[in-house]
């Protein structure tokens, strides 16, 4: 079910702290900016991604 529904964006509060978690693939890079909700959960603020240029994809992985 989380599949198929949209989530909803939090505004960030800038007195907490900020969660970072990214992915990489052999074609492309995301992350998720996000802050721990009152129940303990991640509560997105912002996605980023993008696919990668045929150069980047020739880049070593760190």
């Amino acid at each position: 079910a989380a599949m198929c529904t949209a989530p909803v964006l939090k505004a960030p509060d800038y007195s907490k702290e900020f969660v970072v978690q990214t992915d990489a693939s052999e074609h492309g890079i995301g992350a998720v900016l996000s802050q721990l909700n009152e129940e303990g959960l991640d509560q997105p603020v912002a996605f980023i991604s993008r696919r990668l240029l045929p150069r980047e994809r020739r880049w070593s992985a760190i």
